[in-house]
C-alpha cells in the first residue's frame, strides 16, 4: 500500500477522492455540463475552509473503452486553473485493485459515480458520498448498509443542468464533516454485519470484498 501511495506522492497528503463515471450516459445526456458540475465540486472543495490543507485525487477507477473514467478526468482537468492545479492530483494510469483500494483507504472519504468504488471505501471503513443512478445504488448502499443518508440521486439532465448535483454533494460534504466520528462507527458496524448481503448482492466485488475479509 505505501508503494503505490508513495508513487503518487500521498503518503502524509491529507486528500479526498472523487471518481467521475465514465458511464456519463446513465447520467445525462449532456456531456459539458456533466464536467462543468464535476468542476463545481471540486471549486467547492478546494473554497471550504475546513478543507484548507486537503488535495483532491482525481481517480480513474476503470479505464474500459467507452466508459473510462479516463476521459472524464482528462477534460475535467482541463477546466482547472493553475492555482486549482495546485491541489488537485490526477490518477489515469492502470491500477491494480488492491492500488485502488489502498489510495481509497487512505482518502478522508470518497465522491464517486462507481459503486465498486464506493464499497471499496466502505470496507477500508471510510465514507463515500456516491452519486447513483439505478436502484442497486439503494439495494447495496442503501438497504445492505444502512447508508442511504450518504447517496443521492443524480440522473436525469435537469439535476445536472440545474447545478443540482453540485449542491446536492457539497451538502453531503458538509454532513460528512460534521458526523465524521458517527459515520466512521455506524460503517464499521454495517460492513460487518452485512458482509454477506453485499457479497450476495454485488457479485463485481466479491473477489475485492473477500480479499479485504481475509486480512482483517
Amino acid at each position: 500500500a505505501k508503494v503505490v501511495l508513495a508513487e503518487y506522492n500521498l503518503v502524509d497528503r491529507p486528500y479526498i477522492i472523487l471518481v467521475p463515471s465514465g458511464l456519463v450516459r446513465c447520467y445525462t445526456s449532456n456531456y459539458p455540463v456533466y464536467v462543468d458540475e464535476h468542476y463545481n465540486i471540486i471549486r467547492g472543495i478546494l473554497s471550504d475552509e475546513r478543507l484548507a490543507n486537503m488535495h483532491v485525487v482525481l481517480l480513474a477507477h476503470v479505464r474500459a473503452p467507452g466508459t473510462s473514467d479516463k476521459t472524464v478526468i482528462e477534460d475535467l482537468y482541463q477546466r482547472l486553473t493553475d492555482e486549482e492545479r495546485i491541489r488537485v492530483i490526477a490518477i489515469t494510469d492502470d491500477l491494480l485493485a488492491s492500488e485502488a483500494r489502498a489510495i481509497i483507504g487512505n482518502a478522508l472519504f470518497t465522491i464517486t459515480g462507481r459503486m465498486h468504488a464506493a464499497v471499496s471505501s466502505f470496507f477500508m471503513r471510510k465514507p463515500a458520498i456516491s452519486l447513483s443512478y439505478s436502484v442497486k445504488y439503494e439495494g447495496v448502499i442503501g438497504k445492505g448498509l444502512d447508508l442511504r443518508e450518504l447517496v443521492t440521486e443524480a440522473s436525469g439532465d435537469e439535476l445536472w443542468e440545474t447545478e443540482q448535483i453540485s449542491k446536492a454533494v457539497l451538502s453531503k460534504i458538509n454532513y460528512v464533516l460534521e458526523n465524521y466520528d458517527n459515520l466512521i462507527r455506524k460503517i464499521d458496524r454495517e460492513v460487518e454485519v452485512t458482509t454477506a448481503v453485499v457479497i450476495n448482492q454485488l457479485e463485481s466485488v466479491v473477489g475485492d470484498i473477500r480479499n479485504i475479509a481475509s486480512r482483517r
